[in-house]
Protein backbone atom coordinates (compact mmCIF):
# COMPACT_ATOMS: atom_id res chain seq x y z
CA UNK A 1 0.00 0.00 0.00
CA UNK A 2 2.75 2.17 1.05
CA UNK A 3 4.33 1.50 -2.70
CA UNK A 4 1.55 2.29 -4.77
CA UNK A 5 1.22 5.75 -2.59
CA UNK A 6 5.01 5.85 -3.31
CA UNK A 7 4.83 5.49 -6.79
CA UNK A 8 1.35 7.93 -7.27
CA UNK A 9 3.37 11.04 -5.52
CA UNK A 10 5.98 10.32 -7.61
CA UNK A 11 3.57 10.18 -10.80
CA UNK A 12 2.03 13.53 -9.42
CA UNK A 13 5.61 15.01 -9.18
CA UNK A 14 6.34 13.96 -12.68
CA UNK A 15 3.29 15.17 -14.51
CA UNK A 16 3.37 18.54 -12.11
CA UNK A 17 6.95 18.75 -13.74
CA UNK A 18 5.98 17.83 -17.33
CA UNK A 19 3.56 20.85 -17.07
CA UNK A 20 5.92 23.21 -15.39
CA UNK A 21 8.43 22.59 -18.11
CA UNK A 22 5.50 23.29 -20.70
CA UNK A 23 4.45 26.94 -19.12
CA UNK A 24 8.26 27.74 -18.59
CA UNK A 25 9.06 26.76 -22.28
CA UNK A 26 5.77 28.64 -23.68
CA UNK A 27 7.25 31.60 -21.61
CA UNK A 28 10.56 31.82 -22.91
CA UNK A 29 9.57 30.69 -26.52
CA UNK A 30 7.05 33.80 -26.25
CA UNK A 31 9.78 36.55 -25.02
CA UNK A 32 12.08 34.94 -27.92
CA UNK A 33 9.43 35.90 -30.37
CA UNK A 34 8.71 39.34 -28.90
CA UNK A 35 12.24 40.06 -29.00
CA UNK A 36 12.91 39.13 -32.57
CA UNK A 37 9.16 41.00 -33.71
CA UNK A 38 10.76 43.68 -31.67
CA UNK A 39 14.37 43.83 -33.10
CA UNK A 40 12.86 43.26 -36.88
CA UNK A 41 10.42 46.38 -36.39
CA UNK A 42 13.63 48.51 -35.34
CA UNK A 43 15.43 47.21 -37.91
CA UNK A 44 12.61 48.34 -40.20
CA UNK A 45 12.31 51.50 -38.13
CA UNK A 46 16.42 52.53 -38.92
CA UNK A 47 16.49 51.87 -42.44
CA UNK A 48 13.83 53.59 -43.16
CA UNK A 49 15.15 56.73 -41.76
CA UNK A 50 18.47 56.01 -42.96
CA UNK A 51 16.83 55.65 -46.51
CA UNK A 52 14.26 59.11 -46.25
CA UNK A 53 17.91 60.96 -45.06
CA UNK A 54 19.61 59.70 -47.98
CA UNK A 55 17.06 60.58 -50.22
CA UNK A 56 16.65 64.25 -49.16
CA UNK A 57 20.62 64.99 -49.22
CA UNK A 58 20.40 63.25 -52.71
CA UNK A 59 17.60 65.41 -53.60
CA UNK A 60 19.30 68.93 -52.45
CA UNK A 61 22.71 67.93 -53.69
CA UNK A 62 21.09 68.69 -57.35
CA UNK A 63 18.66 71.78 -56.55
CA UNK A 64 16.13 72.58 -59.07
CA UNK A 65 17.13 76.19 -58.93
CA UNK A 66 19.46 74.92 -61.17
CA UNK A 67 18.67 75.03 -64.56
CA UNK A 68 20.96 72.31 -65.73
CA UNK A 69 19.59 70.19 -62.92
CA UNK A 70 15.82 71.14 -63.21
CA UNK A 71 15.53 70.35 -67.37
CA UNK A 72 16.66 67.18 -66.71
CA UNK A 73 14.72 66.66 -63.68
CA UNK A 74 11.66 67.40 -66.57
CA UNK A 75 13.17 65.08 -69.26
CA UNK A 76 13.30 62.16 -66.66
CA UNK A 77 9.20 63.20 -65.53
CA UNK A 78 8.75 63.20 -69.37
CA UNK A 79 10.33 59.89 -69.85
CA UNK A 80 8.24 57.94 -67.23
CA UNK A 81 5.07 59.91 -68.35
CA UNK A 82 5.91 58.55 -71.99
CA UNK A 83 6.69 55.03 -71.16
CA UNK A 84 3.57 54.77 -68.98
CA UNK A 85 1.25 56.42 -71.78
CA UNK A 86 2.88 54.05 -74.60
CA UNK A 87 1.83 51.29 -72.60
CA UNK A 88 -1.24 52.03 -71.75
CA UNK A 89 -2.41 53.49 -75.10
CA UNK A 90 -0.12 51.59 -77.42
CA UNK A 91 -1.83 48.41 -79.41
CA UNK A 92 0.16 45.98 -80.88
CA UNK A 93 3.63 44.51 -79.45
CA UNK A 94 5.71 45.05 -76.42
CA UNK A 95 8.33 46.25 -79.37
CA UNK A 96 6.16 48.90 -80.67
CA UNK A 97 5.18 50.09 -77.15
CA UNK A 98 8.57 50.81 -76.58
CA UNK A 99 9.26 52.19 -79.55
CA UNK A 100 6.44 54.76 -79.08
CA UNK A 101 7.52 55.34 -75.73
CA UNK A 102 11.27 56.04 -77.10
CA UNK A 103 10.37 58.72 -80.15
CA UNK A 104 7.86 60.25 -76.80
CA UNK A 105 11.27 60.54 -74.64
CA UNK A 106 12.98 62.22 -77.99
CA UNK A 107 10.59 64.84 -78.52
CA UNK A 108 9.64 65.86 -75.39
CA UNK A 109 10.67 69.26 -74.43
CA UNK A 110 13.71 69.56 -72.82
CA UNK A 111 15.92 67.38 -75.35
CA UNK A 112 14.31 70.43 -77.97
CA UNK A 113 16.01 73.22 -75.87
CA UNK A 114 19.38 71.49 -75.26
CA UNK A 115 20.90 74.09 -77.77
CA UNK A 116 19.72 77.13 -76.13
CA UNK A 117 22.31 79.18 -74.43
CA UNK A 118 20.42 79.89 -71.15
CA UNK A 119 20.74 76.10 -70.50
CA UNK A 120 24.25 76.56 -69.04
CA UNK A 121 26.35 74.46 -66.62
CA UNK A 122 25.65 75.06 -62.55
CA UNK A 123 26.16 78.20 -61.04
CA UNK A 124 29.16 79.48 -59.04
CA UNK A 125 27.10 79.71 -56.22
CA UNK A 126 26.12 76.11 -56.20
CA UNK A 127 29.99 74.90 -57.01
CA UNK A 128 30.37 77.27 -53.05
CA UNK A 129 27.54 74.74 -51.60
CA UNK A 130 29.06 71.48 -53.29
CA UNK A 131 31.35 70.75 -49.93
CA UNK A 132 28.29 70.81 -47.58
CA UNK A 133 26.39 69.15 -49.88
CA UNK A 134 29.06 66.28 -50.30
CA UNK A 135 29.24 66.31 -46.84
CA UNK A 136 25.57 65.76 -45.68
CA UNK A 137 25.24 63.45 -48.97
CA UNK A 138 28.18 61.33 -47.25
CA UNK A 139 26.98 61.45 -43.97
CA UNK A 140 23.55 60.05 -45.20
CA UNK A 141 25.55 57.02 -46.90
CA UNK A 142 27.23 55.97 -44.01
CA UNK A 143 24.06 55.58 -42.86
CA UNK A 144 22.68 53.41 -45.45
CA UNK A 145 25.39 51.32 -45.60
CA UNK A 146 25.42 50.38 -42.30
CA UNK A 147 21.80 49.47 -42.19
CA UNK A 148 21.71 47.34 -45.37
CA UNK A 149 20.99 45.25 -47.49
CA UNK A 150 24.27 45.47 -49.66
CA UNK A 151 22.48 45.84 -52.68
CA UNK A 152 20.66 49.22 -51.65
CA UNK A 153 24.10 50.13 -50.14
CA UNK A 154 25.87 49.79 -53.33
CA UNK A 155 23.25 51.96 -55.29
CA UNK A 156 23.70 54.35 -52.83
CA UNK A 157 27.73 54.80 -53.00
CA UNK A 158 27.05 55.06 -56.84
CA UNK A 159 25.22 58.28 -56.17
CA UNK A 160 27.92 59.53 -54.00
CA UNK A 161 30.70 58.65 -56.40
CA UNK A 162 28.55 60.41 -59.24
CA UNK A 163 27.95 63.65 -56.85
CA UNK A 164 31.95 63.87 -56.29
CA UNK A 165 32.26 63.84 -60.20
CA UNK A 166 29.79 66.33 -60.52
CA UNK A 167 31.29 68.89 -57.85
CA UNK A 168 34.61 68.64 -60.14
CA UNK A 169 33.24 70.69 -62.05
CA UNK A 170 34.08 71.87 -65.81
CA UNK A 171 37.51 70.49 -65.20
CA UNK A 172 36.88 66.85 -65.27
CA UNK A 173 34.32 67.05 -68.28
CA UNK A 174 36.83 69.24 -70.09
CA UNK A 175 39.18 66.82 -69.64
CA UNK A 176 36.77 63.46 -70.60
CA UNK A 177 35.40 65.56 -73.41
CA UNK A 178 39.03 65.95 -74.74
CA UNK A 179 39.90 61.77 -74.38
CA UNK A 180 36.42 61.18 -76.61
CA UNK A 181 37.33 63.48 -79.30
CA UNK A 182 37.85 62.00 -82.73
CA UNK A 183 40.91 62.78 -85.23
CA UNK A 184 38.81 65.43 -87.03
CA UNK A 185 37.67 67.03 -83.68
CA UNK A 186 34.05 65.49 -83.79
CA UNK A 187 32.84 64.23 -80.39
CA UNK A 188 30.60 65.37 -77.19
CA UNK A 189 31.45 68.36 -75.93
CA UNK A 190 32.46 69.09 -71.85
CA UNK A 191 27.86 70.13 -71.30
CA UNK A 192 27.31 66.48 -73.03
CA UNK A 193 29.71 64.89 -70.86
CA UNK A 194 27.90 66.99 -67.86
CA UNK A 195 24.41 65.85 -68.80
CA UNK A 196 25.18 62.37 -69.05
CA UNK A 197 26.46 62.62 -64.98
CA UNK A 198 23.20 64.40 -64.08
CA UNK A 199 21.04 61.73 -66.22
CA UNK A 200 23.14 59.15 -64.64
CA UNK A 201 22.66 60.55 -61.09
CA UNK A 202 19.24 61.24 -61.39
CA UNK A 203 18.34 57.41 -62.93
CA UNK A 204 20.44 56.00 -59.80
CA UNK A 205 18.61 57.93 -57.76
CA UNK A 206 15.40 56.54 -58.77
CA UNK A 207 16.45 53.22 -58.53
CA UNK A 208 17.68 53.95 -55.06
CA UNK A 209 13.88 54.91 -54.39
CA UNK A 210 12.49 51.67 -55.99
CA UNK A 211 15.51 49.02 -54.36
CA UNK A 212 15.43 50.75 -51.09
CA UNK A 213 11.34 50.36 -51.12
CA UNK A 214 11.73 46.40 -51.85
CA UNK A 215 14.29 46.27 -49.07
CA UNK A 216 11.79 48.24 -46.16
CA UNK A 217 8.78 46.05 -47.86
CA UNK A 218 11.18 42.66 -46.82
CA UNK A 219 11.53 43.76 -43.36
CA UNK A 220 8.13 44.88 -42.97
CA UNK A 221 7.50 41.45 -43.59
CA UNK A 222 10.19 39.87 -41.22
CA UNK A 223 8.58 41.49 -38.48
CA UNK A 224 5.31 40.29 -39.39
CA UNK A 225 6.31 36.85 -39.19
CA UNK A 226 8.31 37.18 -36.19
CA UNK A 227 5.20 38.52 -35.03
CA UNK A 228 3.48 34.95 -36.41
CA UNK A 229 3.13 31.48 -34.13
CA UNK A 230 6.37 30.74 -32.47
CA UNK A 231 8.06 26.88 -32.96
CA UNK A 232 6.21 23.79 -31.91
CA UNK A 233 6.50 23.10 -28.02
CA UNK A 234 9.02 20.21 -26.67
CA UNK A 235 8.05 16.61 -27.02
CA UNK A 236 7.48 15.97 -23.65
CA UNK A 237 5.03 19.48 -23.30
CA UNK A 238 3.05 17.77 -26.34
CA UNK A 239 2.56 14.67 -24.43
CA UNK A 240 1.28 16.33 -21.57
Amino acid sequence: MQTNSVITATGTLMAAFIALSGALWATLSNQRQERRKQLAERRHDRRREAYLAFIAAAREFLPLTETVFLDEERSTITARAAFADSTENVTGSVEEALQAAVEAMTESWPDSLRALAFLSEPSEKWYEQTPRLLHDLSAAFDRVDMEGPADVADIALQIVRSAYRLAAGSQLFDAEAAQQTGPEGDGPSSMDMLRVEVRYYTGQRTEFRKQAKAALDSSADEAAVDGGMGAAPPASAQRR
